[in-house]
């Protein structure tokens, strides 16, 4: 009996340590995942996990591409990537889940974290687990770029959507909880009729005529010269004629100054960026896209990530075409943090291999907001 017990409590205590992030399997990841090398004598075996968004996003191809080469270029430190239904949801799940939080890479953004947080006994829009004060800045990927896409060429800005169909991200989405505020700051959102999911539902309402603008995503780099749509406003481009409304740099400042939103203006004057019908000017929304942790992350993981991060920065467009424009130039750039918002080691790893550190990189600042 006693033999019996003993072997049921080992299972138990096994079962429960696959939960952890930190106590788990290894796993190798990525699309050309390979063995591992055995854990360092001098260094204890540690796991993390990336918290990586849909699979059709660039972060989930990205972050499949940086557990690959951790895995294959650390002696200790294993990465697995971990599928979500998006970047604010990441943040939600490592507060929902403490005992994650040490092991745990966030891929989110500077909207993300301005964690608008619903008014206690309100049913505002917002979240109800924020605020989550301990994530620290650990290094910048590119620009997540929105922008409304309309059908109609007429509809040159938010202030002429007064009594349109707009479709928007959801309850709880980021780009929905700012553009939210933006609408009214533009006195236009209590006229509009609202639909409200993800963006491939967007672009397909839109080109079924069911709305009149759908709110769209794209990447670009830090400096944006360039832009990839998402798989859904590339699919609307390639089938409709496809505009964009701009933003309304007036409303969107003063959003951003009622609010404290970390989403930043930015005028895209380079024509044909978004879509061959941008012909002109265009006031889109700009917000940083970022890998973060939790301050309890040890230094060594911290530093680790980052020594392999900078060995290989050269390898990220073998994973995702995005990967290409990260470069040393931008990854020390917060877009939204000060100093004492960078995780310690990451800060002292990027003054340690002179890498620019600040919120933008000069050349940008001078064009946003």
């Amino acid at each position: 009996m006693k033999v019996r017990f003993i072997l049921g409590a080992l299972a138990i205590i096994i079962s429960i340590s696959l939960l952890i992030p930190g106590c788990s399997s290894p796993q190798s990841s990525g699309p050309a995942a390979s063995a591992a090398p055995a854990a360092s004598s001098s260094h204890a075996e540690y796991k993390i996990q990336f918290l990586a968004g849909r699979p059709d996003s660039a972060e989930y191809a990205t972050t499949h591409g940086l557990a690959d080469l951790i895995n294959k270029n650390s002696s200790w430190l294993r990465a697995t990537v971990i599928e979500t239904s998006g970047l604010a949801a990441n943040y939600e799940l490592v507060v929902k889940k403490p005992e994650t939080k040490p092991f745990t890479i966030i891929c989110g953004s500077a909207g993300n974290y301005s964690f608008i947080t619903k008014p206690a006994g309100e049913g505002g829009t917002g979240w109800d687990w924020t605020p989550y004060n301990d994530v620290r800045f650990l290094i910048r990927l590119n620009t997540n770029v929105h922008s409304y896409a309309v059908l109609d060429k007429n509809l040159k800005s938010i202030l002429d959507f007064k009594g349109k169909r707009v479709f928007e991200g959801g309850k709880t989405a980021t780009r929905f909880l700012s553009d939210q505020r933006i609408l009214q700051e533009a006195g236009v959102y209590d006229s509009i009729k609202l639909t409200q999911g993800g963006f491939g539902e967007g672009a397909t309402a839109l080109a079924d005529g069911l709305v009149d603008a759908s709110i769209t995503q794209g990447l670009s780099p830090v400096i944006p010269t360039d832009f990839v749509p998402d798989a859904t406003l590339a699919q609307l481009t390639a089938s409709k004629q496809v505009y964009f409304a701009n933003f309304d740099k007036t409303a969107f400042l003063s959003a951003i100054k009622k609010y404290g939103l970390s989403d930043s203006v930015l005028t895209i004057t380079k024509p044909k960026v978004l879509g061959p019908n941008q012909t002109e000017p265009t006031v889109v929304k700009y917000d940083p896209s970022m890998l973060l942790v939790d301050k309890s992350v040890p230094d060594d993981v911290v530093t680790e990530f980052l020594r392999i991060f900078l060995a290989n920065i050269n390898s990220l467009g073998d994973y995702h075409v995005t990967g290409k424009w990260i470069t040393t130039k931008t990854i020390g750039f917060s877009g939204y943090a000060k100093e004492t918002d960078y995780h310690p080691a990451a800060l002292k790893f990027f003054k340690d291999n002179n890498i620019a550190i600040g919120i933008n990189p000069p050349e940008l600042a001078s064009a946003l907001n």
